[in-house]
């Protein structure tokens, strides 16, 4: 019986021993927990703050996103604009001469055809005049400054030879040659090459802007992409920051957990062993086995894991959002330069309609007055009538290439007699008469008209298609930019809530390790409490003489096997009073 109590002895003593010696292990363990718990505490507050920042950086560059977008959508409506205000420009110019050249023709030949051609387009001409006014009203406003008075004369004597043609062709000549009429004509043409001009400019001013808004909006698309890129980047490597503490700090825990649950399990199994409870050695020792731990596979740590991939996912899913106006950006970009040579293709289809027309008639007013400076004017046509084409085929060469082989028989033809007339002009204007007014000449000049046509209808439904695209892009942009906008900020404000409940895990986690280390403690004093109730009671049944003498060192030998009592422990007799009174 002596021999088992001093093994018992020697056992506690020895517990005793491997306590004091893992108490500095215990606090560096404790200490270092603690303090990564306080590192992930500190860092997951930084990490949410700068999550805010990031996705009010993320906002801000959707804002300019959207604001090159929609630039490019108000520059791609100039380029349309442009185009339109371009095509009305040689309207006027073309329902002008025509509205003259019918005039003319109608009092010199009688034919009443001229006279069909003239009221059909009196209506036309007005439209354009409107839709100039609409498109570009200061050019309208100084067009109507510098022609109102000479439109309203020049249609006046329009009016009156026309009214005269039926009785007094000679008059009605008169009228339409006559001093006032070659006037108000020249104001009215002095006001056309004005408005050729401001459109002109408009046109130019619209190129260089959209030429140096090309680089910008390219620029600025791939700068915000870039930056939304790098922002995800960022919060990439805050999340794996902060999983790394998070992981380190589990690490400290564990191993803390660890050591607290083999005090508290030796304990137990001194107070096991004073109850003499009998169990054999292998029983024993597995029913106080420690169980292992998997420090990457706590619940914890997995619940950050899949915050991770979830705030990755949505920063991916706002990534594809930034996709979405960066591409609506770069079409309508394109779309506004796709419409510089669709412009040019109507400009110079215009044009050849125009200059066709001037060339035509100059050579029959020259005939038909014998009045030279027509030829003149006819000379002075051909350039610009031959810049229009070339032109033509540098913007659309298939469409110059169809338009040669259709017309270019026919057009040399017409060449050589109209050559022929002019050579006739005021030296046998009869013999120019006969040719320019022959079934010959107005055949192939048929076959040149509908090549004409067919150039400008060509250019016309190019701008239809280019109006149709437009309008199609701009249902769709509107539709997409709500969608990326929604799936955007549905993402910043997934991401910033991942980021409040990772900062909310830390401090929860925080407070878990101060109530394990309590919970902890007080089953380490429960313990105690009743290893010192059972010594004592022990002492007090057999002869308190004998034991008083080792009363003190049995007792801070189950103090310090609990772990709540060192050699320093002063408050020894307070807590044995505290436990007799219980």
């Amino acid at each position: 019986m002596e021999a088992a109590e001093r093994d018992e002895r020697d056992e506690q003593d020895a517990n005793i021993g491997r306590s004091e010696n893992s108490e500095p292990e215990i606090n560096a363990d404790r200490i270092k927990m603690h303090e990564s718990a306080q590192r992930v505490d500190r860092f997951a507050k930084v990490h949410f703050r700068s999550m805010v920042g990031i996705k009010f950086m993320g906002l801000l560059a959707l804002a300019s996103l959207l604001a090159v977008e929609w630039v490019s959508e108000v520059r791609s409506d100039e380029s349309q604009r442009v185009i339109e205000l371009t095509s009305l420009g040689k309207d006027v110019q073309l329902y002008d001469l025509v509205l003259t050249t019918s005039a003319r023709m109608l009092t010199l030949t009688g034919d009443v055809h001229h006279r069909d051609n003239y009221f059909l387009k009196v209506e036309p001409l007005e439209e354009a005049l409107r839709g100039i006014e609409m498109k570009a009203p200061e050019i309208a406003s100084k067009f109507n400054d510098l022609t109102v008075v000479a439109n309203d004369k020049l249609i006046a004597l329009e009016g009156e030879a026309l009214d005269l043609v039926a009785t007094n062709r000679t008059a009605a000549t008169a009228v339409l040659f006559g001093k006032e009429y070659l006037t108000n004509k020249e104001l009215l043409t002095n006001g056309l090459e004005v408005l050729d001009r401001l459109i002109g400019e408009s046109r130019q001013n619209h190129e260089a802007t959209q030429s140096w808004w090309s680089w910008v909006s390219t620029s600025a698309v791939i700068a915000a992409f870039l930056s939304e890129v790098m922002l995800m980047v960022v919060v990439h490597r805050l999340d794996r920051r902060l999983e790394m503490l998070s992981l380190e700090s589990d690490v400290y825990q564990n191993r803390y957990d660890l050591v607290l649950r083999k005090q508290l399990l030796d304990s137990a199994a001194s107070t096991m062993k004073i109850l003499q409870i009998k169990k054999s050695r292998q029983s024993f020792e597995r029913s106080l086995s420690v169980p292992q731990i998997h420090e990457d596979k706590t619940p914890r740590l997995i619940m950050r894991r899949r915050l991770f991939v979830l705030s990755m996912m949505a920063e991916g899913l706002a990534l594809s959002g930034f996709a979405i106006p960066a591409t609506l950006t770069l079409i309508a970009l394109n779309n506004a330069q796709t419409a510089e040579p669709l412009q040019k293709l109507l400009l110079h289809a215009k044009s050849t309609e125009y200059y066709d027309m001037a060339l035509t008639t100059s050579a029959q007013l020259c005939v038909l007055t014998g009045d030279t400076t027509w030829a003149q004017l006819y000379d002075g046509y051909v350039a610009p009538m031959d810049d229009a084409l070339l032109g033509l085929s540098e913007v659309a060469p298939g469409i110059a290439d169809s338009f040669a082989s259709s017309t270019s028989a026919a057009n040399t033809f017409l060449i050589d007699l109209e050559t022929v007339a002019l050579e006739n002009c005021g030296v046998d204007p009869r013999r120019g008469t006969e040719i320019l007014f022959s079934p010959a000449y107005t055949g192939n000049k048929t076959v040149l008209l509908q090549g004409i046509k067919d150039i400008t209808r060509a250019a016309e439904e190019a701008l239809k298609d280019h109006e149709d695209h437009k309008e199609e892009h701009t249902s769709m942009a509107r539709v997409l930019l709500i969608i990326s906008t929604f799936l955007i900020v549905a993402a910043d404000l997934c991401t910033v809530v991942i980021a409040a409940w990772m900062e909310a895990l830390s401090v929860t986690h925080h407070k878990d390790l101060e109530d394990a280390e309590v919970e902890a403690k007080f089953m380490r004093n429960l313990l105690a409490m009743i290893q010192t109730s059972l010594a004592t009671q022990s002492a007090n049944a057999g002869n308190f003489a004998n034991i008083s003498n080792t009363d003190k060192s049995e007792e801070s030998r189950l103090l310090v096997q609990a772990g709540i009592y060192d050699s320093g422990y002063n408050e020894l007799h307070e807590f044995k009073r505290h436990i007799a009174s219980i």
